[in-house]
């Protein structure tokens, strides 16, 4: 049709999502890395 466009969603930055996660309470901070490595089963 002439004169129609569709327009696209703006797809949101990594910045921004990360900011999203953080405000939603999805992030987890560790002491240190033998700490992360051991709540995600990584033996080392």
């Amino acid at each position: 049709m002439k004169g129609v466009t569709i327009a696209k969603p703006k797809r949101k930055s990594n910045y921004e999502r990360a900011c999203e996660d953080i405000e939603a309470g999805r992030v987890t901070e560790y002491a240190s890395v033998e700490d992360a490595f051991k709540d995600l089963n990584i033996l080392i």
